[in-house]
This record gives structure tokens, C-alpha cells and sequence, in this order.
């Protein structure tokens, strides 16, 4: 069973895994532009699809 109190996961996580395959440095915080597009992209999926609402970054 998980427990959110276990795990210290940032809110947002995006990793090079070509230069970085064993995910130690996030590169979201260098790339906001790209996190928001994501997120505007699940987002919009989300509402085309209408399946359950995602939480924005």
C-alpha cells in the first residue's frame, strides 16, 4: 500500500534519460516553458476524452 508521507516525490518530474537513465537530476525547474505545455496538453486531452480531471502544476 502506498503512503504519501514515504516518498519525497517533487510535484513535477522530467528527466534526460538519454544523458541521465537513472533519473538523479530533474530538469523541470530548467524547463518550465516545457512542463506548462505538457501540463496544458493533458489538460486538454482531459477534456476531450472527459475522463478524470488532472491536478495543474
Amino acid at each position: 500500500m502506498y503512503h504519501e508521507g514515504l516518498y519525497d516525490f517533487p510535484p513535477v518530474a522530467l528527466y534526460d534519460m538519454e544523458n541521465d537513465p537513472y533519473q538523479q537530476y530533474n530538469v523541470a525547474v530548467e524547463l518550465p516553458e516545457f512542463v506548462q505545455m505538457v501540463n496544458n496538453r493533458l489538460i486538454q486531452w482531459e477534456q476531450e476524452y472527459q475522463s478524470y480531471p488532472l491536478r495543474s502544476f
